[in-house]
């Protein structure tokens, strides 16, 4: 989306295969959007934050990842992990939407807060979230579902608190 220009998403679902590029703004007219693809692509751009009403991550090669470079991404519904690697790195990854995990990666490095940051009810049944920030990390158990995980990954130095409850259906790497 170029410094002046617009994009309304299509009201039921758009495919992107390659790069996401918000230099200006984007309307998600409660559709999908929904990144598949075999490569390794960026979500990106100047505008602060992105707001999406679904947001799907179905990558046809599992080590295939989405790289979130933008300041914050805002979800509104459902963000939804299927296939592939979704880098949220250092950034903001939050909204009220649901979050659905079947498969994939999650990686938050976010330090200082709660993460993941999406407040709506948690559905995890695959997949792996990796707390992957060098230093201080707590992990989210106070969402509706937020208490049950599949595979939970904590990497890197500092301390990763678990702060309630929680089932692990998959495996615990720390």
């Amino acid at each position: 989306i170029t410094a002046n220009g617009t994009l309304t998403s299509h009201a039921t679902k758009i495919l992107i295969e390659g790069n996401f590029t918000n230099n200006r703004t984007f309307n998600h007219n409660n559709g999908i959007v929904e990144f598949t693809g075999s490569n390794s692509v960026t979500l990106s751009g100047s505008t602060v934050t992105t707001t999406f009403y679904h947001l799907k991550i179905n990558k046809t090669n599992s080590s295939a990842m989405l790289t979130q470079s933008l300041a914050t991404v805002t979800v509104t519904s459902l963000f939804e992990l299927n296939n592939g690697i979704y880098n949220v790195g250092t950034n903001t990854l939050n909204g009220a939407g649901a979050l659905t995990i079947t498969g994939g990666e999650l990686q938050l490095a976010k330090l200082l807060t709660t993460v993941p940051e999406i407040t709506g009810t948690y559905t995890i049944t695959g997949g792996t979230v990796t707390l992957n920030g060098v230093g201080n990390q707590t992990l989210r158990t106070s969402a509706p579902g937020s208490n049950t995980y599949f595979n939970l990954i904590f990497t890197n130095s500092g301390n990763k608190t678990i702060t309630g409850l929680t089932v692990i259906n998959g495996d615990f790497l720390a």
